[in-house]
């Protein structure tokens, strides 16, 4: 049982990380251009095709920090990934468990990461929360 229960409790932690990340790369994704100018020379189209100065300014990032940037995004992609891979597994593992009670007590605890007396209270009828922890660990040590 220590074994499941340890994977379990690590799910709603998961979770976390999962949120955490995505919102990085949403700031990422966010960040703030600034206003830049640079010069160009160019001619006109037309005979004597004199070549002038030509400033053109604009937001945008730095090529270097843009890099920067895209190589943290890359890193939360990968890591996301690997994250999103373990929730898919512990989905697995939920799907898995037959006694519908216990897969909700589960759930509520270890993926949503609920307290006791808030699962005992989403459970409702006369649930207390020493009552769902029992059920969730009785059952938690049938399958280990």
């Amino acid at each position: 049982m220590n074994e499941a229960k340890a994977y379990l409790e690590q799910l709603s932690d998961l979770n976390i990380e999962v949120n955490q990340l995505e919102e990085k790369l949403k700031e990422l994704q966010c960040q703030k251009y600034e206003f830049g100018t640079d010069g160009v020379t160019g001619s006109s189209k037309t005979i004597p095709y004199a070549k002038h100065n030509i400033i053109v300014s604009g937001y945008g990032l730095s090529k270097r920090v843009q890099r920067e940037i895209d190589k943290l995004g890359q890193t939360y992609a990968d890591k996301l990934e690997r994250l999103y891979t373990e929730r898919r597994e512990a989905e697995a593992l939920l799907d898995g468990i037959e006694d519908s009670k216990a897969r909700t007590i589960i759930r509520y605890r270890y993926i949503d990461g609920m307290e006791w007396p808030d699962v005992a209270a989403k459970m409702g009828y006369d649930c207390t929360k020493d009552g769902v922890r029992m059920y969730a660990e009785r059952y938690l040590g049938k399958i280990c």
